[in-house]
């Protein structure tokens, strides 16, 4: 009788499993990202910047065929985009954790949100992407109002914890820029700057594909 009853009462719970309620994050904005890999912020680094072979500047088809949903057909002028590196642009979204936390947006339920990445060229498009930018959010909701969280999330851990060697060259508070080396990636340098308002806060990164040592120091100027 006792294992009868047992058995009963695992089934049940079984049962109230099979009906429980989705959770409460299993929606992503936008649904056109929802095919795509979650990918660790750190990893997304590795894969975004050339190995220590590859040239200076980056094609613009660079991961054409990654896990990037581009929303720009080859690179297009920057006409209203303000970020200052891009006088040329190809943007993507990606979705990207930090370390297993994720970006979300409240809509009829809350959703994870999907990152923003930002090929830039400041001067001549025929060299390539010279600068790349990543940030929680897409142009048509920016991770940074009360209807989002998850967008200022620490990087430095996750840059570590996927084999970057970190080290502060400026800044300390809003700008920050640091030297990122790889034991399989060419060194770089890259900004992360941090958005603060009364009506929220941010993160956002510049990657550089190419920027002397001589200055480096520069990178908070930026």
């Amino acid at each position: 009788m006792r294992s009868l009853k047992m058995i009963f009462r695992f089934s049940m719970l079984i049962f109230l499993l099979s009906i429980a309620p989705p959770s409460w994050c299993d929606g992503i904005y936008p649904s056109s990202v929802k095919k795509l890999p979650s990918i660790e912020l750190g990893r997304s680094v590795l894969l975004l910047l050339p190995k220590k072979t590859y040239w200076d500047y980056l094609p613009w088809d660079w991961l054409s065929e990654g896990p990037v949903e581009w929303l720009d057909e080859g690179y297009v002028s920057n006409t209203g985009y303000s970020v200052a590196p891009c006088k040329y642009h190809r943007r993507g979204l990606m979705r990207i954790n930090v370390l297993g936390k994720k970006s979300t947006i409240l809509k009829k339920r809350k959703q994870e949100l999907a990152w923003q990445v930002t090929y830039c060229n400041a001067g001549n498009p025929g060299f390539g992407v010279n600068a790349i930018l990543l940030q929680p959010g897409t142009p048509d909701e920016k991770c940074f109002f009360s209807n989002t969280n998850g967008c200022n999330l620490d990087p430095i851990p996750s840059l570590k914890a996927s084999g970057f060697s970190v080290k502060r060259v400026c800044g300390g508070g809003a700008v920050n820029g640091y030297k990122l080396t790889h034991p399989e990636r060419k060194t770089t340098y890259v900004n992360i700057n941090y958005d603060f308002g009364s009506g929220g806060e941010s993160i956002y990164f510049i990657l550089w594909m190419k920027i002397s040592r001589n200055t480096a120091e520069g990178l908070c100027d930026q």
